[in-house]
């Protein structure tokens, strides 16, 4: 085990680079770069060097004494020449940019970049986003290598902060003196909105549940105007069917609120397609992509040489984006088991569609499957505690959802 002194301010050379250094010494027999030592025998730079010399019982090699240096300037005199010689990683180098402008914020950019062996702009940028965050407090000179002291250019608010800052209730919290940025701010308030949002819990009964015979064709015009958070299904991937993206697309611009998401489970053999039909009525938002990793490829896809691991979401909205949230655009669904097909040949995974409507609606919201099933997302929106219509061509398909949905509720953790 290695041990150094107090003057070691440096994580321990690797065991590679300590052998570069060891071949080094062996070639040139010694060091190059002389050890410095303070007036009392403490090494303050060379605490590898002096290990392998010593290994080697080299007795003999170059010393410098720097006599009269105060602790914090030894301190100093390690730290750079250690800066002077040892390439950093990236996390390394932000760590250690961070530690000096939060010691030593009255230095320039140039003095601390020169310290660190970065570029003086690399500093500068971080000192303002450390400013932004409330990290490190402004201050308005800058002491130079020469020792003069000059104005520190004063920056406008970007235009991040400044949105963030008209956000409601930011100012009242920074007002508050905890948070000083306005990004952490709002950072801190959406995330306890999310928090809230997550704790609340509606509970649903048999009587938010509407399930009914009907084709998508015929634009269900009993469903209310702008009376659905949500439409998530899956329809049918084959070329014949591809049009009925485009009944979705019209159903959904008449019945989603503003700002509301309209999320279709498709097949990738007829992705262009279904991407056209489902623009008419709509705009184009992203798409998830559900990883299924136990699953086999089909026969439909071995003509294409593709060992086909997902399947595609397409998220399209109607009006802006509501949510201000982060998403995360990859599920994974668990391993396929009989039980997913019990119901339907085709049924999904429960526990993809009750994240997919934990993300794209809230608790009490409605949501809307024009292509029921054996009612996937009606035990996705029940557990999850949200108010549910599906819609299916098949009669069997919604009697089989009724004794789903009727199973579902006599069940005690819903």
């Amino acid at each position: 085990m290695m041990t150094h002194g107090k003057y070691q301010t440096e994580r321990d050379l690797t065991d590679a680079e300590m052998a570069t250094l060891r071949q080094s010494i062996v070639e040139h027999k010694g060091i190059l770069q002389p050890i410095a030592y303070d007036e009392h025998g403490n090494i303050l730079d060379g605490h590898h060097r002096k290990i392998i010399l010593d290994e080697l019982g080299i007795k003999e090699y170059p010393r410098i004494v720097h006599a009269g240096l105060t602790e914090e300037q030894k301190l100093n005199f390690a730290r750079d020449a250690n800066r002077a010689r040892r390439h950093l990683s990236a996390d390394e180098l932000r760590v250690e940019a961070a530690k000096r402008l939060i010691k030593t914020p009255e230095l320039s950019d140039r003095s601390i970049a020169k310290r660190i062996g970065a570029s003086h702009t690399y500093v500068s940028k971080m000192r303002r986003a450390m400013e932004e965050d409330g990290e490190l407090s402004t201050v308005y000179t800058s002491l130079g290598e020469d020792g003069k002291t000059r104005l520190r250019p004063i920056y406008a608010p970007t235009a991040r902060q400044f949105r963030a800052a008209m956000k409601p209730g930011v100012a009242e919290l920074m007002n508050e003196g905890e948070v000083v940025s306005p990004r952490k701010a709002l950072a801190r308030l959406r995330l306890a909105e999310k928090e809230e949002r997550q704790r609340i819990k509606e509970k649903i009964t048999s009587d938010d549940v509407i399930l009914r015979v009907d084709d998508v064709r015929t634009q269900l015009l009993w469903i209310e105007p702008e009376s659905v958070d949500l439409l998530l299904c899956d329809m049918p991937y084959d070329l014949g069917s591809v049009y009925l993206a485009g009944e979705v697309s019209k159903l959904a611009s008449r019945v989603l609120r503003q700002g509301a998401a309209c999320l279709v489970m498709t097949g990738l053999h007829h992705l262009q397609e279904t991407l056209i039909e489902l623009s008419k009525h709509l705009s184009y938002h992203w798409m998830h992509a559900i990883l299924t990793p136990g699953a086999a490829p089909r026969a439909t896809m071995l003509t294409k040489k593709i060992a086909n691991k997902y399947k595609p979401i397409l998220w399209f909205q109607k009006g802006p984006l509501r949510s201000e949230d982060l998403f995360n655009d990859v599920f994974t669904s668990p391993p396929w088991t009989p039980a997913d097909k019990e119901l339907h040949p085709h049924g999904q995974s429960v526990e993809v569609f009750r994240e997919l409507v934990k993300r794209h609606s809230l608790p009490g919201q409605t949501v809307l499957d024009c292509f029921n099933g054996g009612g996937t997302t009606a035990e996705a929106c029940i557990r999850e505690g949200r108010k549910y219509i599906g819609v299916d061509i098949e009669p069997e398909h919604i009697e089989t959802t009724k004794q789903r949905v009727t199973r579902l509720f006599e069940e005690d953790d819903i």
